[in-house]
């Protein structure tokens, strides 16, 4: 088993739960049982089967959406916490005007491990979105594991999760803008289909997987003691 970083451990954890309760709800959507807890619990009920199969196809979207924005939340809570490990490890890496640290944040600290946490912290939560990370933790040779096409497609995810997050799926002007590729028009519900969802769960997987590979061989002291 290669080493590996405390926060894939977590990342590696938490894709595994979603992944089975995801395989779980999944079949029980398919199930002729559920087509008629639809029917018991609309009032009206469906007038037709058709219409309880569209209940039923519309709560296995929302399932997906569900799956999708934890995965790409685990994904960018793994780079944050992998950050967190390496300037843990090596809090020589961060710069004077990474932390912006003031007189009192200097005076106010008990010592200097404290100190030191303190703008670990100050770093990582001044991160922004993906964009931003990627340009941090090539500025300090700091890998990052992804590919012009991986990016291209993590970039349009993270868009994605946004539209579930903060516009009930629907596709605005920006995400338009920005991914023109995908033939959206705003007012479209940006639906997910099963195919692409595994799309996305593998490529976070290889991402962090190839990133982690790197950074553990990179700063030995992120890595978790093996059981």
């Amino acid at each position: 088993m290669n080493p590996t970083t405390r926060a894939f451990s977590s990342f590696a954890n938490a894709r595994y739960f979603d992944l089975h309760l995801l395989q779980l709800i999944n079949k029980q959507l398919s199930e002729q049982d559920f087509l008629d807890y639809v029917n018991e619990q609309f009032n009206p009920p469906p007038a037709s089967e058709s219409e309880a199969q569209a209940s039923a196809n519309a709560l296995r979207q929302y399932v997906y959406q569900i799956h999708w924005t934890r995965a790409i939340d685990a994904f960018l809570r793994y780079i944050v916490d992998v950050l967190r490990d390496v300037l843990r490890c090596q809090p020589k890496i961060m710069s004077s005007s990474d932390s912006k640290l003031t007189y009192e944040d200097v005076f106010e600290a008990p010592d200097l491990d404290s100190l030191i946490s303190f703008m670990i912290e100050k770093t990582v939560n001044s991160m922004g979105g993906l964009k931003q990370m990627e340009a941090w933790f090539a500025k300090r040779k700091i890998p990052l594991k992804v590919t012009d096409q991986e990016r291209k497609v993590l970039s349009e995810a993270v868009a994605t999760r946004n539209l579930i997050v903060h516009n009930a799926a629907i596709v605005n002007q920006k995400y338009v803008k920005d991914f023109k590729w995908r033939g959206f028009n705003i007012g479209d519900r940006r639906g997910i289909g099963i195919d692409e969802l595994f799309l996305v769960e593998a490529l976070v997987r290889a991402v962090t997987t190839n990133t982690d590979a790197a950074i553990a061989a990179k700063f030995p002291g992120t890595v978790v003691a093996a059981k």
